[in-house]
């Protein structure tokens, strides 16, 4: 069977059920059954979009932009702060540990089993103190460079990271991502 892929761009302009059909009767394959009127070719699988864009994948959508207006909103916060002169690092980070404490240790007391607070901090308190430290860190040396420096240069930065990582967790961990990972991190 001969696979044709199509950009996601064509597909979203007008790519229809009728040129579909064309395409496989040009390749003889008339049994071919179509279930959407919008189709996406991905590898060897072909995805109807109804199918991939859920209300969860949307409501995830939804919380991650949410997010990102929140992050927006911390770093005009702290660019202001810094202009009036205020140094005060780790104090404009406590309300965002704050708030990240209060959801998720709620949501981890809540769960039974093997995903419940007690059992993932019996097992593996040694990583999340790890990556709690890590993270005070970094957030105290972002908030930091505020006084240093402007929004603009922190915010490209701050964005140039998570490609980098990516990149360094290609050839260090050995992690191999799918297309929609670099999807999401260009978008």
């Amino acid at each position: 069977m001969i696979h044709i892929y199509i950009p996601v761009e064509i597909l979203l302009l007008g790519w229809s059920d009728e040129d579909n059909l064309a395409l496989t009767d040009m390749e003889g394959h008339e049994d071919e059954r179509l279930c959407g009127k919008w189709r996406v070719a991905c590898g060897l699988y072909n995805y109807n979009l109804r199918d991939v864009f859920t209300w969860r994948l949307l409501k995830t959508l939804l919380m991650g932009q949410v997010c990102s207006l929140l992050i927006c909103g911390t770093a005009v916060s702290c660019q202001y702060l810094a202009d009036a002169k205020v140094e005060t690092p780790m104090l404009q980070s406590f309300l965002n540990y704050a708030m990240l404490l209060l959801v998720y240790t709620t949501i981890l007391c809540t769960r039974k089993g093997d995903r419940n607070i007690l059992h993932i901090l019996k097992t593996k308190w040694w990583k999340y103190l790890l990556m709690g430290v890590a993270d005070v860190e970094a957030n105290y040396t972002v908030v930091k460079a505020y006084q240093y420096t402007t929004l603009t240069s922190i915010q490209l930065l701050d964005c140039f990271v998570i490609p980098v990582l990516m990149v360094l967790s290609w050839f260090f961990l050995k992690t191999r991502f799918r297309p929609v990972h670099f999807v999401s991190v260009g978008v």
